[in-house]
């Protein structure tokens, strides 16, 4: 985590000294308005940039997916044949339900105004109960009675 955090300050650092009290959120953003050729640089950065978000959108929501495709999965076992044509199809739904999600998240960031504030908020909000809270409670939880641990 360290490693990260030093390459953003290096980055931000660096953007600070190149541009002054003008420098934008994204260091990107500022290359378009003082040097011309760097704007193709800066569009590819912006490029790239997206690209590796959409990938790890992709990658974060694997447990979503697992969780409902296993419901879907045993919805359909349950309720057609199993020499059904929805059997040999799911595979293909599951795939297009996959490479779906990251345009759908991408169309609700873009036509909703606002969104990167929201998105903030709920972000600053959740973060520390996902990742202070949220585990504590679930070994709670599961803690075995006889451990020595207060069971609910």
């Amino acid at each position: 985590m360290s490693i990260f955090t030093a390459a953003y300050l290096i980055v931000a650092c660096c953007g600070y000294v190149l541009y002054g009290d003008d420098v934008k959120a994204e260091v990107t953003l500022n290359m378009n308005d003082h040097d011309d050729n760097l704007y193709i640089l800066s569009q590819v950065a912006s490029l790239l940039y997206s690209l590796s978000l959409v990938m790890t959108c992709v990658v974060v929501a694997y447990t979503a997916f697992s969780s409902y495709e296993a419901f879907i999965r045993s919805y359909v076992q349950n309720a057609f044949q199993m020499n059904s044509p929805v059997h040999s199809a799911l595979p293909f739904l599951f795939i297009a339900l996959r490479c779906l999600f990251p345009v759908v998240c991408g169309l609700i960031a873009y036509f909703v105004p606002n969104f990167g504030a929201f998105l903030s908020l709920i972000g600053a909000l959740m973060n520390s109960v996902i990742v202070y809270l949220l585990p504590n409670l679930l070994f709670l939880y599961n803690a075995p009675s006889g451990s020595g641990h207060r069971a609910w």
